[in-house]
């Protein structure tokens, strides 16, 4: 490892297992899988090494700094795409469920844009807060400066809750849990939801999509297009 990185520890990752570990120090008893190892120098300065660790096996994790990279990114209120300024965005490293981060955020001009630099790899870019729920885009950042927009939408003041509760995917939200307003409205557990009155949820945060799919004004009746059963439906919220 560089000398001067590993100040604050290292993170290690097995699956849904996260562990804490200092610099140079030796872990026993470990399971056998694959294992995920990130550090950070300091402010855009990142480190991560992958190993597939077998039973009775003695590994070594050298983590080597990467060099940085340029991002120049644009942040858009969704739907639409009116750029959107003074909103807080930063690069993270993803890590498992997680993403390491800690940077300085850089806010975005009139015009939408910002720029950002960190560690080269694969990378998630966040713009939140003035009022819009947090938006990211991924990006694989190389040596050349790598273009990003991050859609965010705009988060209302007071409105009902459907009570939804979902995982985000690439193609939409899927429900795993629904009260018993979104089931009166014909929502139900397992359904993929792509859109709402027609708007795509596809590429869009958790945040976003929670907010523009799933919290709407008391007087309106969105429509939902969901995929059940292999089969695609509109389903119209009740009152």
């Amino acid at each position: 490892m560089d000398p001067d990185l590993g100040a604050g520890g290292v993170d290690i990752l097995a699956g849904v297992r996260r562990l804490g570990a200092a610099c140079d120090e030796t872990i026993g008893g470990l399971p056998s899988g694959h294992y995920v190892l990130a550090t950070k120098q300091s402010a855009f300065k990142y480190a991560g090494f992958e190993l597939d660790l077998r039973s009775g096996q003695k590994a070594e994790a050298v983590l080597a700094l990467t060099p940085w990279g340029h991002i120049a990114g644009r942040v858009v209120e969704y739907p639409g795409d009116k750029p959107v300024a003074g909103v807080e965005c930063d690069a993270r490293w993803p890590f498992g469920s997680h993403d390491i981060d800690g940077d300085p955020d850089e806010t975005s001009k009139g015009d939408g844009t910002f720029e950002l630099k960190i560690s080269q790899g694969r990378i998630h870019v966040w713009c939140e807060g003035h009022g819009f729920a947090a938006g990211m885009s991924n990006v694989v950042l190389g040596p050349t400066p790598a273009s990003v927009t991050v859609r965010v939408v705009r988060l209302r003041g007071s409105g009902v809750d459907a009570g939804a509760e979902f995982e985000a995917e690439p193609d939409g939200a899927r429900l795993t849990r629904v009260s018993k307003l979104a089931a009166r409205s014909g929502l139900q557990a397992g359904d993929l939801v792509r859109a709402v009155d027609a708007v795509p949820l596809a590429g869009l945060s958790k945040q976003s999509m929670a907010a523009l799919a799933f919290f709407w004004p008391r007087d309106a009746s969105p429509k939902w297009t969901v995929v059940r059963n292999g089969k695609t439906l509109v389903v119209p919220a009740k009152p």
